[in-house]
């Protein structure tokens, strides 16, 4: 009678266990990869990151207000594509830049494609360094901020050792 019980108290807590285990997400790095990729305007270089465990609409809801808070820029939408046209980022270059993000939603994460042209010229390493490393600083950043919005909303954050 008592190996039973024992065996129903140990099965209940580890289901108890295993539930709680399930409702903690483990923080992902936020990884930028150098990119040259098809866009509205041809193949140009850019940035390519994945945010874990986020939305299509939040992150373009994200990337609005991020371009509004630097100088009330416009988010434009053309077909797949994001486009804030004569933003001045400061933390890039105090001249106007065009900004051109592709958001792609999968399961588990999103995925940005962003590509920055200043004077008709995309922001490459090759051509404008210092405003190219500029720009990949700032689209991390982004991301960093999008990737923290889930956590705010009720999930745990856990972040490995």
């Amino acid at each position: 009678m008592k190996l039973p019980l024992l065996i129903l108290f140990f099965s209940i807590l580890v289901g108890r266990v295993t539930a709680q285990s399930d409702s903690i997400t483990v923080a992902k790095p936020i990884v930028i990869e150098d990119i040259t990729k098809a866009m509205s305007k041809g193949t140009q270089p850019g940035f390519r990151i994945d945010i874990p465990q986020v939305k299509k609409k939040g992150t373009v809801d994200a990337l609005a207000k991020a371009m509004k808070s630097e100088n009330k820029a416009l988010l434009q939408q053309v077909n797949n594509e994001y486009i804030v046209r004569g933003t001045t980022i400061q933390n890039i270059s105090p001249r106007p830049l065009n900004v051109y993000g592709i958001v792609n939603e999968y399961e588990d994460h999103v995925e940005l494609l962003f590509f920055y042209e200043q004077d008709s010229t995309f922001l490459s390493k090759e051509k404008n360094e210092t405003e190219y490393l500029s720009a990949r600083k700032y689209t991390r950043d982004f991301a960093v901020k999008a990737y923290r919005v889930p956590f705010r909303n009720g999930l745990t954050l856990r972040i490995p050792s």
